[in-house]
């Protein structure tokens, strides 16, 4: 019997985000917006540097998992902390919100995964990740019972950048194929696109049957124009979701083509985990029988509220409040 929405498997990471000036950046020599893996050492030195923070869980897909949890779904998370302060942090929080959450915490493992999280003057990223234990996770770990109750399997890209993680994804997925559970996989960030193009291509070939990722991301998977990628995906058996940030997604299913505008609330505060909880909306509207236009306006709406604060999780009061006033109930 599948009793579970969606179990996600994906890096366990704590957020800690502070709003800082461009010239912060520019004296530390980090990129706007930019991503990149750094070291437990960075990690404390860059900590030292920045303003004051706010910390939360995080990571791409438990964000999704926490929000779709708030939304009235049933969820599981799949991931690897350690017994730390900032484990505790993260899996108090997955808890506290409703998400399944059954590997136990590692005892001698390197610290629980962080990403400070630097918010320019726009509203930009700039992620500093050390993904710390969550690379520890292996086949043994999983809960395939969970995979197997599941209507939906959500894996993410970043498990492609170490061996532990993608060998973990592809048992996974194969438990996923046998129990007849749907496969979703999100792309993660345009680097990891570049880097496992070629392994990403043949993964969703032979497996994918949802595709999650923002333009760039596609356009790095398929070397086209956005024209040409919809026109490719169009002769693919995979449902595919392409985030745009102000500028919409477009969803795309064999010939079926929706273009849908993004939600921009009064203020927009902070772009951080907006493709994590368009994916929760998008996901939930799917498991609840919506179509698929209506899945994806659903998503806009559920993403509007998060840039409209700090952090990728909104309070599951403003998810009601913001809903309501768009005519949906949630238990």
């Amino acid at each position: 019997m599948k009793d579970i929405h969606v179990t996600v498997l994906t890096n366990a990471i704590v957020d800690i985000l502070a709003h800082v000036e461009d010239k912060f950046l520019e004296n530390l020599g980090l990129q706007k917006g930019g991503y990149k893996i750094i070291s437990q050492m960075e990690m404390e030195d860059l900590y030292a540097k920045i303003p004051p923070a706010t910390e939360q869980s995080g990571g791409s897909l438990a964000n999704t998992a926490a929000v779709l949890s708030l939304l009235g779904a049933k969820t599981c998370c799949l991931a690897k902390i350690t017994n730390d302060a900032f484990g505790k942090i993260f899996m108090h929080d997955m808890k506290a919100g409703g998400v399944l959450f059954p590997i136990p915490p590692a005892e001698s493992l390197e610290a629980t995964g962080r990403s400070i999280i630097l918010i320019d003057e726009k509203g930009d990223r700039c992620m500093n990740t050390n993904l710390g234990s969550s690379v520890n996770i292996n086949p043994e770990d999983l809960c395939l019972e969970s995979i197997k109750k599941s209507h939906i399997l959500c894996v993410e890209g970043y498990f492609w950048s170490d061996e532990r993680t993608k060998k973990s994804a592809h048992k996974a997925i194969e438990v996923a194929k046998q129990a007849e559970t749907k496969i979703a996989f999100g792309l993660s960030a345009e680097w990891c696109v570049k880097t496992f193009r070629e392994e990403f291509l043949s993964l969703i070939e032979e497996s994918v049957d949802i595709l999650l990722g923002n333009e760039l991301e596609y356009l790095a998977l398929f070397n086209k124009s956005l024209e040409d990628t919809i026109h490719h995906l169009t002769k693919m058996n995979v449902l595919s979701v392409i985030t745009r940030g102000s500028e919409g997604s477009v969803i795309v299913k064999g010939q079926e083509v929706f273009y849908i505008p993004s939600i921009t609330p009064k203020n927009f505060v902070d772009a951080t985990g907006a493709g994590d909880t368009y994916a929760s909306g998008f996901l939930y509207g799917l498991t609840q029988g919506l179509s698929l236009e209506e899945s994806a306006k659903f998503g806009a709406l559920v993403a509007s509220i998060t840039i409209a604060q700090i952090g990728a999780r909104p309070e599951l009061s403003t998810i009601r409040k913001t809903l309501k006033e768009a005519g949906y109930e949630i238990e």
